[in-house]
C-alpha cells in the first residue's frame, strides 16, 4: 500500500471530506485527491501537512548507499 493509499484510509477512517482534510493541511482538496490516487507528484511538504492533519508525523528514513 502507498502512501496515498494510506491516506485516504485514514482520513475515511476519521469520516473527513477531501476538502475538510485540505482545509486543515492548508492544501487544495484536488492536490489531496492527486495524492490518493497516486496522481500527483507530491512535495513532501505537502505529505507531511496532510499527515499532521490526520493526526501523525512523518519520519525521513536514512537510505545507504552500497
Amino acid at each position: 500500500m502507498d502512501i496515498g493509499n494510506i491516506l485516504k484510509v485514514i482520513r475515511k477512517e476519521r469520516k473527513l471530506t477531501l476538502k475538510e482534510l485540505g482545509r486543515r493541511a492548508d492544501v487544495h482538496a484536488n492536490t489531496v485527491n492527486r495524492i490518493e490516487k497516486g496522481q500527483h507528484g507530491a512535495t513532501f511538504g505537502a505529505v507531511e501537512r496532510i499527515a499532521l492533519a490526520l493526526g501523525y508525523e512523518l519520519e525521513l528514513m536514512e537510505i545507504q548507499k552500497d
